[in-house]
């Protein structure tokens, strides 16, 4: 009669496996970590930007003036730039939405990210229909919830109604601001 040799692991086998991989788990999951902040932080950027160039798309394309800002109701812009954000055709230049004005997004972020705007003490920004702003450049910084300001980033608005994303320029790990500074999240 023949036997079968049964293929197993003793248990020191199982142990030191375990153990293995124990380590290895604990060793990745710090870089895991910030790989899921940094991915969050650029789909909010992303996100954002192609919300303002919506809004610049809508003015030029519609000849119309387009508002964008803060809003807790979807009608009137609020102060609070950490609301969700909405985008609206303006042609009365009331920053309110009326009833005859369309509203063409929302822009909620609020889940993830931690706005604060320097546009010039303005609650909002405006393109003209010819594409130009209608009011003040600026520039939006973008925090994490946890405001750790390595995953920080910055749109800058220029006189033109361009954005520009703000860079790593000395590759240290934090964006800086066009001063050269760290983008401060506190």
């Amino acid at each position: 009669m023949f036997r079968k040799s049964i293929a197993g692991m003793t248990l020191p086998e199982l142990l030191s496996t375990c153990t293995i991989v124990g380590l290895l788990i604990g060793l990745a999951a710090p870089s895991f970590n910030k790989l899921t902040e940094s991915t969050r932080s650029k789909a909010a950027l992303d996100d954002l930007v192609t919300f303002i160039a919506y809004a610049r798309n809508i003015a030029v394309t519609q000849s119309t003036r387009t508002t964008l800002c803060p809003s807790t109701n979807d009608t009137d812009c609020s102060s609070d730039w950490n609301n969700p954000l909405i985008l609206f055709s303006d042609p009365d230049n009331n920053r309110q939405r009326s009833a005859n004005e369309t509203l063409h997004q929302i822009l909620d972020l609020t889940h993830s990210t931690i706005l604060k705007a320097s546009l010039s003490g303005k609650n909002y920004f405006q393109y003209q229909a010819s594409g130009l702003p209608g009011s003040p450049k600026g520039n939006i910084i973008l925090c994490p919830k946890n405001l750790d300001e390595r995953y920080a980033q910055q749109i800058v608005i220029n006189f033109l109604g361009r954005l520009r994303v703000s860079s790593d320029t000395n590759k240290d790990g934090y964006v800086e601001n066009s001063s050269g500074k760290h983008l401060n999240c506190s």
